[in-house]
């Protein structure tokens, strides 16, 4: 079965980890945890020069090709992680290719893109690829950290920041991983996806401020769930008359939010959500 026949975003993100392990790649860990970041797939390799190059990659299992606006998030994980030392490269692989302005942003971001089928060119020389592909798709779905969050909220550019020192940091600094929406590599329905992730989250934060219909929704069917979720507002946001008695952390700005979301995370789980 060739690879752009792929149904499922794992089935994808298997291949590319198994054909980086097909060129001798020193060290493939998929899943990988970071700093609070889940990383899908993460290198080690060795240079000419004896040293060791640290990747981390990620999969984009989409419809389309990928845009600018992708590049961009993924290289504000990208340059929190080279800044706390953990990696030297990020790397993004697209199962349909890249617009004209991702490459433009890649280039300014220094982000390198990878398309599917230059990674199978790679691998060939290495050998025949069909039983690497029939293996990837075989394989069952990665397993999730157990310590998985997942984080509902708005995709507006002023949360960006919040995401990555706020809320990540707060992670890293607890022991969690965790990951949004825009980050699922999926090439189905978006909400079966977000549940498909809801379901195996051992937590979730939700980011209320924005109003987001969205996110009132998936909080929702968290809630209908009987999943644990921390509701996050900034100061001076009106709550909804059926959220207002739940219990939300107020929060003035990044710093703040990231001091009140450790304090929470570090309760004990018994005590952490009630009212």
């Amino acid at each position: 079965m060739p690879p752009q026949y792929a149904n499922y975003w794992y089935e994808f993100e298997n291949l590319v980890a198994n054909l980086f392990r097909s060129i001798k790649v020193k060290k493939v860990v998929q899943n990988a945890s970071l700093a609070g970041h889940q990383i899908d797939i993460y290198l080690e390799e060795e240079t000419a020069s004896g040293q060791v190059a640290r990747t981390a990659v990620e999969c984009k299992f989409y419809s389309k090709p990928i845009g600018k606006d992708i590049v961009s998030r993924f290289a504000l994980i990208i340059d929190f992680l080279k800044k706390g030392g953990f990696i030297e490269h990020g790397l993004l692989i697209s199962y349909k290719g890249y617009t004209k302005e991702a490459y433009e942003a890649a280039k300014v971001f220094n982000i390198d893109l990878l398309r599917i089928e230059d990674l199978e060119v790679r691998a060939y020389k290495y050998g025949p690829i069909d039983s690497i592909i029939e293996k990837s798709y075989k394989a069952p779905p990665p397993k999730f950290n157990k310590k998985f969050m997942f984080v509902l909220m708005s995709f507006d550019k002023e949360n960006e920041d919040l995401y990555i020192y706020g809320i990540r940091g707060a992670a890293e600094k607890t022991g969690f991983v965790c990951k949004r929406a825009d980050e699922i590599e999926h090439n189905s329905d978006i909400m079966k996806e977000i549940l498909y992730q809801i379901k195996k989250a051992l937590i979730l934060v939700a980011e209320m401020s924005s109003g987001n219909l969205n996110v009132y929704y998936e909080v929702g069917i968290a809630h209908g769930l009987g999943k644990e979720v921390i509701l996050i507002t900034k100061k001076g946001t009106t709550i909804p008359l059926d959220l207002a008695g739940k219990n939300h952390i107020i929060y003035e700005n990044i710093n703040d939010l990231e001091k009140k979301l450790i304090k929470r995370l570090k309760i004990p789980y018994d005590e952490r959500f009630i009212n």
